[in-house]
């Protein structure tokens, strides 16, 4: 992206601040073993109002919407062992903003910056229900640094980022179409090549050669679950042995410039059965009913609520569920929702109980696991809103 959407997001989000300071904390660097670290991966909010790509920076935006940014100094040991390092001048250049400080002089600038105030908006680290950890070390070291600085409240700022986020400017939905449509194009070019692939890992190496060889890079860990394995929603083992006449449950999302792309398909091998066939139409069909519901004013939890209606008439006709069954009783042949949101993150900021707008990006993504059967298929799309309804997110690029 060009600075200039970094600044035009900081220009809409000081609208919004109305007077108060506010800070955002980059991602630290994480240590893997005693000398080496994990893939550094930018904090999604910071990255989206500055552009930085850099461990350990801070964004400050003072009471009058003058930002200030905080890098660390480029040390010689660290030119001669790792990459990566900003000079002030090329911070300058890639966040469009003017008061570019080294953090020594933190603590100065922004107790100066603070002045009487107590109280900061500052996003929150949000922890998914499947991990205990902080999703970001370095926001809460810069709590503690502010709370000595003498801020005593420091308010979420994730709602109103959330807000902005959740409405993509027509550069994001250009970048989120082009690693869509690569996306569905390498799994298209991976059914050409069925006969050559043995094993999950087999899969697996044809699409990440593919990303690497077109600079791109996988968004999330690589779902390629044969048989029984796509039963576990988020498979990563990718190590077995794909079995005759089996499909593969494949979900995967080229990443570049921190946009990723979010795609499930199934890839056959051999001859499928009858209940397979059965599962696959209906899980088609579902989609299409969820696509008919993405449009403006229409809200996610009546989405979600109408999707679980029409899976459970669906699941009556396949006599899977008796006439007595409720909604409930849908989640054992579904136990995930029927889509979500599409842009920094791959599930991104949204509320779910908000109206859908115009240039909003969801995703379609019904599934359907029958145990009793050994059928497991989920199909995933993603949609633009636009003002009548909405179109598959490739469209953009014809």
């Amino acid at each position: 992206m060009l600075p200039e959407f970094h600044i035009n997001n900081r220009r809409r989000l000081i609208q919004k601040l109305h007077g108060s300071v506010f800070a955002s904390t980059a991602h630290t660097v994480i240590q893997k073993t005693k000398d080496t670290n994990y893939p550094f991966r930018q904090d999604s909010n910071f990255w989206y109002l500055t552009g930085i790509n850099e461990p350990n920076c801070i964004l400050v935006i003072d009471s009058g919407g003058q930002e200030h940014l905080f890098i660390p100094q480029v040390t010689k040991a660290h030119t001669t062992w790792l990459d990566g390092g900003l000079s002030i001048t090329e911070a300058q250049q890639k966040s469009g903003i003017q008061h570019v400080h080294y953090l020594t002089q933190k603590a100065a600038i922004i107790k100066n910056i603070l002045g009487n105030t107590t109280e900061v908006l500052m996003p929150q680290n949000r922890k998914d229900s499947f991990f205990t950890h902080a999703l970001n070390p370095a926001h809460s070291k810069f709590k503690r640094a502010l709370k000595r600085y003498g801020v005593k409240k420091i308010n979420d700022a994730t709602p109103i980022l959330d807000e902005l986020r959740v409405i993509k400017t027509e550069p994001e939905i250009k970048q989120l179409a082009t690693v869509t449509a690569f996306t569905e194009a390498t799994l298209e070019s991976s059914m050409e090549h069925i006969a050559n692939f043995k094993s999950e890992q087999d899969v697996e190496a044809y699409i990440t050669a593919e990303f690497i060889r077109h600079q791109f890079t996988h968004g999330y860990d690589p779902i390629v679950a044969g048989g029984n394995n796509a039963f576990m929603l988020h498979y990563t083992a990718n190590n077995q042995t794909i079995a005759k006449n089996t499909a593969v449950l494949v979900d995967v999302g080229a990443e570049q410039d921190y946009y990723s792309a979010d795609v499930t398909r199934m890839l056959e091998f051999g001859t499928m059965s009858e209940e397979y066939q059965h599962v696959k139409q209906l899980v088609a069909e579902l989609q299409k009913f969820i696509i008919s519901y993405l449009k403006p004013g229409t809200t996610p939890m009546e989405i979600a609520k109408a999707f679980r209606q029409e899976l459970l008439k669906a699941l009556k006709i396949l006599k899977l569920l008796d006439d007595s069954a409720e909604l409930k009783d849908t989640y054992e042949y579904c136990p995930h929702g029927f889509g979500h949101f599409l842009g920094l993150d791959v599930h991104d900021a949204g509320d779910y109980s908000q109206p859908l707008k115009e240039n909003m990006v969801f995703m379609a993504e019904p599934g359907l696991y029958v145990a009793e059967w050994g059928v497991a298929v989920r199909l995933e799309d993603a949609y633009l809103i636009t003002k009548q309804g909405c179109i598959k997110l490739t469209e953009v690029l014809e």
